[in-house]
C-alpha cells in the first residue's frame, strides 16, 4: 500500500461514517413518524424498518473500532519519523486534516516548500511502510533506517 493511501484510510473511514450516521437519522425520522401515525395494531409493519436501524447501529460501532484502530496505527506510524518537520506535516495534513495553506502559514513556509516536504516525509513513511504479510504494511523498520532511506532518496 503506498504511503499516502495508508494515511489516508481515517479520512475515508469518516467519511463512509458520515454517510451511514445520516442513513441511520433519516431511518429513526422515518420510523418515529411512520410509528406516530400508525395505529397500535398495524405496528408491527414497521419492525423491518426497526432491524434495519439497529443492523446499521451495529455496523457503525464496527465502522468507529475500524478508525480507531486506524487513527492508533497512523499515529504510531507518524510518530515514528525521525525528521521534526516532516512529522508535523503528516500530523497536520493527516491527524487534523489541515488544507495545505493553513498547513503552509503554521509551519512558516512557502506553499511549494509544503509540498516539497511532503514529498520527503512521503518517502520516509514508505520505507517505514515497507511490504507487510498479506497485504498488510509492516512497521518493522527503525525511524533511523526510515530516516537514512529518506535521505538517501531525496539526494538522488
Amino acid at each position: 500500500m503506498k504511503a499516502k493511501d495508508y494515511l489516508m484510510r481515517t479520512w475515508r473511514f469518516e467519511a463512509d461514517i458520515e454517510r451511514k450516521l445520516k442513513e441511520r437519522e433519516r431511518l429513526h425520522l422515518w420510523l418515529a413518524r411512520g410509528l406516530e401515525e400508525t395505529p397500535p395494531e398495524e405496528r408491527d409493519k414497521w419492525r423491518g424498518v426497526e432491524k434495519e436501524v439497529a443492523a446499521l447501529s451495529a455496523e457503525l460501532e464496527g465502522d468507529v473500532l475500524a478508525i480507531c484502530r486506524a487513527a492508533r496505527e497512523v499515529k504510531t506510524l507518524i510518530d515514528g519519523v525521525e525528521d521534526l518537520r516532516y512529522r508535523r506535516l503528516l500530523e497536520l495534513r493527516y491527524r487534523h486534516y489541515m488544507r495545505w495553506e493553513a498547513i503552509a502559514q503554521e509551519m512558516d513556509y512557502e506553499l511549494r516548500h509544503i509540498y516539497r516536504l511532503h514529498h520527503g516525509a512521503l518517502k520516509c513513511v514508505q520505507a517505514r511502510l515497507g511490504d507487510g504479510e498479506g497485504g498488510r504494511p509492516s512497521l518493522n523498520v527503525t525511524r533511523t533506517e526510515a530516516h537514512n532511506t529518506a535521505v538517501h532518496s531525496a539526494g538522488q
